[in-house]
């Protein structure tokens, strides 16, 4: 998937690749894990959002976590362009 958008030169005209998740099952520290294993894996040269269903049920770590990445909020991202 990234290979014809990286070779098409989108990356000027579009915005992040969003990534939709729940915690649905796991405790909030191996969702925290994952998710950080799973960003760690991104290509580099790529823009990320991450959404979050319920992200109040995850707390201020959350947050943190993604603050350790390039990666923005997407709901937050929403709420300050509005």
């Amino acid at each position: 998937m990234l290979t014809p958008y990286r070779e098409a030169r989108f990356q000027p005209h579009a915005g992040p690749f969003v990534f939709k998740f729940q915690r649905h099952g796991m405790i909030a520290e191996e969702f925290f894990t994952r998710l950080d294993d799973f960003i760690r894996q991104l290509p580099k040269e790529f823009r990320y959002a991450v959404e979050i269903r319920k992200p109040g049920q995850l707390g201020p770590e959350f947050y943190k976590m993604l603050e350790a990445h390039p990666v923005e909020d997407d709901l937050r991202s929403r709420k300050e362009a509005s």
